[in-house]
């Protein structure tokens, strides 16, 4: 009777682990959204993830993450290597330690990464080069609410530049905005700067970024210089 009784109860005790074990597996933390941290070189990067798995980096230099997924407590990150002459696809996996109050703590290895939720848009496409393939330029715009400026990831990568390979350069900054060009006085424009130099110039259409020249004007070229946003739900 006793070992009947030490049995059931060992049976039960089994269950509650295996069961405790299967929720914490099971449980899913809403992650869409911009994450970014800030490196101990005070340089911003991160990650955009949307509900349909879509993925996006943000200052990974030559990583590009395009999926994404959560599963056993882990988040990984899909994507491909951008340096070489081919892209070379990886995946990232980090162990989820808590989503919290904006904040997304994860570990890869021995290190904690903290990112902090962001309110961002997303612009990208492929611009005309005179002597490479053309250059993949993106630009995330950090949103100040009720501001008229913020903080900006400029991102190009200049194709099959360097005897083939891809060459990438990132610059953070400020942006600010003014109104009207020389073709609309009521065209919103974004100037891009890093410190005192201007990185670029941009008039908001339709949910997309059209390049400028410096003093506003449009770009004497015929060739596409559109960035289109990239929407994340």
């Amino acid at each position: 009777m006793k070992f009947n009784v030490l049995f059931v109860s060992l049976c039960a005790l089994l269950m509650s682990i295996s069961c405790t074990t299967k929720t914490a597996q099971q449980v899913n933390y809403e992650l869409e959204g911009a994450w970014v941290e800030k490196t101990p070189q005070g340089v911003m990067q991160g990650f955009i993830l949307d509900t349909l798995s879509k993925a996006a980096s943000l200052n990974m230099a030559n990583l590009e993450y395009t999926n994404w997924e959560q599963k056993n407590g882990n988040l990984i990150l899909f994507g491909v290597t951008t340096g070489g002459t081919t892209d070379v696809e990886f995946a990232d996996t980090m162990k989820i330690v808590r989503v919290r109050d904006g904040e997304l703590v994860v570990k890869k290895g021995e290190y904690e990464h903290i990112y902090y939720d962001q309110d961002i848009r997303h612009f990208e496409g492929t611009l005309p080069c005179a002597d490479c393939q053309g250059i993949r330029s993106r630009i995330a715009l950090f949103n100040k609410p009720g501001s008229s400026e913020g903080l900006f990831i400029l991102s190009n990568t200049y194709l099959g530049a360097n005897d083939g390979k891809n060459e990438t350069f990132i610059t953070e900054g400020n942006w600010t905005t003014l109104k009207g060009t020389a073709k609309d006085p009521n065209a919103i424009v974004y100037q891009l700067y890093k410190g005192l130099d201007l990185e670029g110039v941009y008039e908001l259409r339709n949910d997309q970024l059209i390049m400028l020249g410096e003093g506003g004007e449009p770009t004497p070229s015929e060739a596409d210089y559109t960035l289109k946003q990239i929407t994340f739900e």
